[in-house]
C-alpha cells in the first residue's frame, strides 16, 4: 500500500500494525518524516505487509508509528 502524506503548518500520526514493515521515502521543507515504527514481528512462513509513505512536510512533521 502507498499513501501520500502531505502537511504544511501541521502534522500527521499514521498508526500502523506491529507485523508490517515500513518505507518512509517523504522530503522535510523545514520540517521532518520520522519512521517510529519497530521491526516487524512476524511469523517465518507470513509474508508481511508492506507500507510506502510518499509525500511531503512543510514547516510541519509527518511521523509513522506502531
Amino acid at each position: 500500500a502507498v499513501i501520500d502524506a502531505n502537511t504544511m503548518f501541521g502534522g500527521v500520526d499514521i498508526w500502523v500494525p506491529q507485523n508490517w514493515t515500513v518505507e518512509v521515502v517523504g522530503h522535510g521543507i523545514f520540517g521532518g518524516y520520522d519512521d517510529k515504527t519497530m521491526p516487524p514481528r512476524v511469523n517465518p512462513g507470513d509474508k508481511p505487509q508492506h507500507l510506502v509513505v510518499t509525500g511531503y512536510a512543510m514547516f510541519g512533521g509527518v511521523t509513522v508509528k506502531n
